[in-house]
């Protein structure tokens, strides 16, 4: 049981964009208290979202494998999960190095157009 607790899930924010990885806990976590949904795909390639009773009545009709055992039901551990409440991405900091602004330029020189190694 704690190998499916310790799967990896897949974040979205509001907006469906993917913001981060955490554990199946965290994820079934989220689910209960009502900050997240469980998002799955059906045959047709078209999603559909589940809250915490949807996902708990849907574990109980369709068994899964991969599923916790609690007290007194079995859940399916979520791949991915949808937040109800954030909408920002993470912070994407750009460190303007030597370095990185070779890498931008492929390894060209503003100043005389010469392609240099990386290594020098």
């Amino acid at each position: 049981m704690s190998c499916y607790l310790n799967q990896q899930v897949l974040v979205l924010n509001r907006l469906w964009q993917a913001v981060n990885v955490c554990s199946a806990r965290r994820a079934l976590t989220l689910l209960f208290e009502g900050r997240a949904q469980v998002v799955m795909n059906n045959s047709d390639g078209s999603f559909q979202t589940f809250n915490f009773h949807e996902w708990h009545d849907l574990s109980q009709q369709e068994p899964h494998p991969e599923s916790v055992h609690t007290i007194s039901f079995r859940i399916r551990v979520p791949r991915v999960i949808l937040l109800m409440l954030f909408d920002r991405l993470p912070k994407k900091e750009v460190k303007f190095t030597r370095h990185n602004i070779f890498e931008r330029d492929q390894n060209t020189c503003q100043y005389c157009g010469n392609n240099f190694d990386r290594k020098t």
